[in-house]
C-alpha cells in the first residue's frame, strides 16, 4: 500500500511524464507556478514529482529569470550503461551475451538494407570512402571507434530504435565482462578479415541488397562470436589447470 502523499506524487509524476512526451526536446513545460496551477497541487508535491521525472532524464530544471522546467530526452549511453550494469549484477555471462548479439546484428543489417532513407545511405557511402582499406594496418583504438560509428550508422539505417538500443546494451556489457581488445589485440589478421566482411556488409546496405547484407552480417557475427569464445577458452584453461592441481 502506498502512503497518500506518495500516491499523489506518483499521480502528478504520471501527468508530467505524459505532457513531456507531447513536447519536443528543449521545449518549456512551464514554470513552477504554472505547473502548480496546471496540476492543482502543492509546491512540495510538484517538486517531488518533478524530481522523479528529472531522475528519469525527461526533465531539466533551470532557476532564475527565464527558468522553469524544460523537456529533455534521455541519453542512450546512460540508458545503455544502467541496463548493462543491471544485467551484470545478475551475473549474465559472456556466452549468453554472444548468443544474444548475433541475431540482433543480423536483423539490424537486414532492416538497414531495406531502408528508404537516402541521406543515411549516403552517410554509409561516406563512411566507406573515409575508411582505411581492409588490408592496411589500423591502430587498434581507431578500429574500435570506427566499429562503434559503423554500428550507430547501421542502427539508424535500420529504423529500429529498439533493436539498436538492445545491441548497444549487449555490446556495452560485453566490453565490461570481457574486454573487446582480447579478440583483436595482437591479431592483425583478425582485424583485416573482419574489416573485409564489414566492407561487404556496408556495400550490401548501400546497394539495398538485404540478402547479401544478411549473409555478410552473419559472417561478421560468427567471426566475432568464434574469436570471443576462443579468448574465453584461453582464460578458462589456467583456471581448470589450477583446480586439477589442487585436487
Amino acid at each position: 500500500m502506498q502512503a497518500p502523499g506518495a500516491s499523489a506524487v506518483n499521480q502528478v509524476a504520471d501527468r508530467i511524464r505524459e505532457d513531456v512526451f507531447q513536447l519536443p526536446d528543449g521545449a518549456l513545460l512551464g514554470s513552477e507556478e504554472d505547473l502548480i496551477l496546471r496540476y492543482n497541487v502543492s509546491r512540495p508535491t510538484l517538486r517531488q514529482a518533478a524530481g522523479l521525472i528529472i531522475q528519469e532524464q525527461l526533465l531539466l530544471a533551470r532557476r532564475g529569470v527565464g527558468g522553469g522546467f524544460f523537456v529533455r530526452r534521455p541519453d542512450a549511453d546512460v540508458v545503455t550503461h544502467i541496463v548493462s550494469q543491471y544485467l551484470r549484477s545478475r551475473s549474465v555471462g559472456i556466452r549468453q551475451l554472444a548468443d544474444a548479439v548475433r541475431p540482433i546484428r543480423v536483423e539490424i543489417a537486414r532492416l538497414a538494407a531495406l531502408s528508404k532513407d537516402d541521406a543515411l545511405r549516403t552517410a554509409m557511402a561516406d563512411f566507406l570512402a573515409e575508411d582505411e582499406p581492409p588490408g592496411q594496418d589500423l591502430e587498434f583504438q581507431t578500429f574500435l571507434q570506427r566499429e562503434r560509428a559503423f554500428n550507430h550508422l547501421l542502427g539508424d539505417l535500420s529504423g529500429s530504435a529498439t533493436l539498436s538500443l538492445f545491441l548497444e546494451i549487449l555490446l556495452d556489457l560485453s566490453s565490461m565482462v570481457h574486454r573487446e581488445s582480447d579478440m583483436y589485440r595482437g591479431h592483425p589478421e583478425r582485424l583485416s578479415a573482419y574489416r573485409r566482411e564489414r566492407l561487404r556488409l556496408a556495400q550490401a546496405v548501400i546497394d539495398c541488397d538485404d540478402e547479401l547484407a544478411v549473409v555478410a552480417a552473419r559472417r561478421c557475427a560468427k567471426m566475432s562470436h568464434d574469436w570471443l569464445m576462443d579468448g574465453l577458452a584461453e582464460v578458462e584453461k589456467p583456471n581448470k589447470s589450477r583446480r586439477k592441481t589442487k585436487e
